[in-house]
């Protein structure tokens, strides 16, 4: 619109007309698909909150904060600044005695902490989540109040992302269980899908790979071809690794290739990141470490420019794998305990302790090693992480056996083998077989060391299988080489 000033226009009146120029330009500005646009549009909300809070019009002000904190959130990945700007227009809108407005400001407050905490330590990222939580219940009280059905619906989700992100995976299942229900009883099918994606998720933590691919596909299924990107290459992107982690590796490269793709054409940073570390990861586990290296290299400087504290974590605990494999046992240390610093939930914890708990003890550092994985393994547990207490198993069982605890060693390999196999987890199988193969074959029991070793080469053979390209399926089967190595011996 072309607003025309009048000859008798005061300077205020100017201004006011100004500010509600720019709150138009931004409105027509903003696009969710395109991150330069959003920022033009958070420039404009900026200005505009300057002016309103200049004049003393305090309803467009909140509004004008509101829609900062928005666009920090989804497009300047402020998070800090983002909850600021929520907590000041939630502030007016109480005082102004609109309390819808003010429940859906906490709401948004409580949501940016959640994302604020991952760039934080853990103590620091546990008192903000806390933070979060209460502020999630007193927008509760509001909205159980004003019967908001649509945004009780939003908190339960909200809250079993902040559960999720402080490691109680089982109690995050639940609530975003009833965001599901209350999403499907209000008819918003993309909510309830959102939900359930995010149950997917931990079933995929857990180890449940197979079932998260099932929902997740089953997801993108279910969606109209016209849907918004956003959420479709989210889903994606979980669909991903999914099958990354079940073995299914072509079909995780071209899921995250297309993930990818999608991302830059939306001007998703965070997302880019996830994608590229994904791709890295892929390529890691079928053992070409070179280019799995290049494709981390470049997610890093985009997940610390996007503030995403949880991708940071796993691209450094990733190149420290690297560099395991590569016998550089210090320079993976130094990034696994770097990982370790940015880890916030539990189950993200007992990761990551695994992975140092493993160098040091290839640094002949058995008794700081065996610690470590002992206390990952009781992590896991608490947070239902079954397929990571396996591998604290299979860690503990290896210190074992260099510590000459044979038995011992035997008892966790046979419990990690078993959690796989019920998982039908095929390379965590093979690695709990060979490793049994090799602490029978120092108990000098050969006929039972050449079966579980027979047994081991089996279940790599059957991931092998499931690579058709044959240079994906060359370096998978230089990586599992020491399984035949082992077996000729």
């Amino acid at each position: 619109l072309r607003i025309k000033r009048a000859p008798n226009q005061t300077a205020d009146d100017r201004r006011y007309i100004d500010a509600m120029r720019l709150m138009s330009v931004a409105g027509t500005e903003y696009d969710a698909e395109d991150r330069d646009s959003s920022l033009r549009a958070l420039n404009a909300y900026r200005r505009a909150e300057t002016i309103w809070q200049e004049l003393g019009i305090k309803r467009e002000q909140a509004q004008a904060l509101y829609s900062v904190a928005m666009l920090e959130y989804w497009a300047a990945y402020d998070w800090s600044r983002s909850a600021a700007m929520a907590a000041q227009a939630s502030a007016i809108y109480r005082e102004l005695g609109f309390e819808q407005l003010y429940a859906n400001a906490l709401m948004l407050q409580g949501t940016a902490l959640i994302e604020a905490a991952n760039e934080l330590g853990p103590r620091d990222a546990q008192a903000t989540l806390a933070a979060a939580l209460e502020l999630f219940g007193v927008a509760k009280s509001t909205h159980e109040r004003l019967k908001n059905e649509f945004a009780l619906a939003h908190l339960s989700n909200n809250v079993g992302l902040t559960y999720f992100y402080m490691g109680d995976w089982d109690r995050a299942r639940t609530l975003w269980g009833d965001s599901a229900q209350q999403f499907q009883a209000l008819g918003d099918w993309r909510e309830e899908l959102n939900a359930r994606q995010n149950q997917a998720v931990i079933d995929g933590l857990q180890g449940y790979n197979k079932r998260a691919i099932e929902t997740l596909q089953y997801i993108i299924d279910s969606l109209p071809n016209d849907s918004d990107l956003q959420f479709r290459v989210n889903v994606i992107d979980n669909l991903a690794e999914n099958y990354r982690l079940y073995g299914e590796y072509e079909d995780a490269l071209q899921a995250y290739s297309t993930a990818h793709a999608i991302h830059r054409r939306i001007g998703d940073g965070i997302g880019e990141a996830y994608a590229l570390t994904g791709i890295g990861n892929t390529y890691y586990s079928i053992g070409e470490l070179d280019l799995a290296g290049r494709y981390l290299e470049q997610a890093l400087p985009l997940a610390e420019e996007s503030n995403d504290g949880r991708s940071q974590e796993a691209i450094l605990a990733r190149l420290g794998d690297i560099k395991f494999l590569q016998s550089d046992y210090a320079e993976a240390l130094n990034l696994h305990r770097a990982a370790l610093d940015l880890a916030v939930a539990e189950p993200d914890r007992a990761h990551r302790q695994l992975s140092v708990a493993k160098d040091l003890a290839a640094l002949d550092r058995n008794k700081e090693a065996l610690r470590l994985a002992v206390e990952a393994a009781e992590l896991a547990l608490e947070s239902s992480s079954l397929s990571t207490h396996a591998d604290a198993e299979m860690q503990i069982g290896k210190i074992e056996a260099a510590l000459g605890n044979s038995l011992s060693a035997r008892s966790h390999f046979e419990s990690a083998l078993e959690t796989y196999e019920s998982l039908g987890l095929k390379h965590g199988e093979a690695d709990a077989l060979n490793s049994m193969a090799n602490a029978a074959r120092r108990r000098n029991e050969l006929d039972a060391a050449i079966r579980l070793g027979r047994a081991s080469i089996d279940a790599i053979e059957s991931l092998r299988e499931r690579v058709a390209a044959p240079e994906l399926r060359a370096h998978y089967s230089a990586a599992s080489q020491h399984y035949y190595e082992d077996q000729i011996d």
